[in-house]
């Protein structure tokens, strides 16, 4: 079996790929083997003691019938369905908790720390127990968002500044890291909605939606970018309201209208700005 994968990181020729260097599974194809369009079909795979069948005898039943889809890509989303099932079993419940405490289980993070999140969300203990762990771990791979942003053509126009807010996260300047990073966060997707051949308004639906529609062809209802949810994300999180009676949360609009909790100014607040803008990197052409 010979996968095709979205990388997380630079990988060359020779290198040894980990469950963490794989940021999402396009297509799982076979080595000298080409399934012809008008034949049947069975494929039984597995994932350690889980077990994957899938079949199509449909070209079989008929002589005009032959497959009008990829087998490459099904089988690819398939097996990053079962490869993926820590994400993929999450419930509503369980993604209100999650945005309730405004986190989401970011492509950044490894497989170990996102199963530890959902772990303490499951015992009804606080996500932000783990903020040291994971702000390590963002620390550890701050190099290389910036070697992987730096070469995006939606970034790059905004990259001397956002490379001032990850200088700023590694000096423990979580206020100047917010201050600086949230609103380019914006300024990302609106480079990408300019780009639209129609003329759309850049309201925030739209900004949020032109960022996940962008690689819509690829993505699929198994990728591990859970495109879908993280949309609802963008517009309950990042772009969340706030009401002005009550302390609002950290958010793209509470810090452009001045009325963000100041406790909020934190290494939290800081290192959910760069695994979200990490995040959206992924969905980019």
């Amino acid at each position: 079996m010979i996968l095709h994968i979205q990388a997380k990181h630079n990988l060359k020729a020779g290198d040894a790929v980990y469950d963490d260097d794989i940021a999402d599974i396009l297509k799982l194809g076979f080595k000298d083997i080409t399934i012809p369009d008008d034949a049947g079909l069975a494929f039984i795979f597995s994932i350690g003691w889980r077990k994957g069948f899938f079949y199509d005898f449909g070209p079989l039943a008929s002589a005009q019938e032959t497959r009008s889809y990829n087998p490459e890509e099904i089988f690819g989303h398939y097996f990053a369905y079962l490869s993926r099932q820590h994400l993929f079993k999450i419930t509503e419940t369980e993604w209100q908790q999650l945005f309730e405490q405004q986190w989401f289980p970011f492509i950044t993070l490894k497989s170990s720390t996102v199963k530890k999140m959902l772990s303490y969300l499951r015992s009804d203990w606080q996500v932000d127990e783990l903020i040291q762990d994971i702000s390590d771990e963002v620390a550890d791979y701050a190099s290389d968002m910036r070697d992987r942003w730096s070469k995006n053509i939606f970034i790059e126009p905004h990259f001397e500044i956002i490379q001032h807010a990850v200088d700023r996260y590694i000096s423990k300047d979580y206020v100047s890291t917010i201050s600086i990073l949230y609103p380019r966060i914006e300024g990302v997707m609106r480079s990408v909605i300019m780009t639209s051949p129609d003329e759309i308004k850049a309201s925030q639906r739209n900004l949020v939606s032109s960022v996940i529609d962008s690689r819509q062809q690829e993505l699929h209802q198994y990728s591990s970018l859970l495109p879908a949810i993280f949309q609802r994300f963008l517009s309950e999180v990042y772009f969340a309201n706030f009401d002005p009676n009550l302390p609002a949360k950290l958010s793209r609009n509470s810090i452009a209208h001045g009325v963000a909790s100041p406790q909020d100014y934190s290494l939290k607040g800081a290192t959910i700005g760069l695994l979200t803008l990490d995040q959206i990197f992924f969905y980019l052409p």
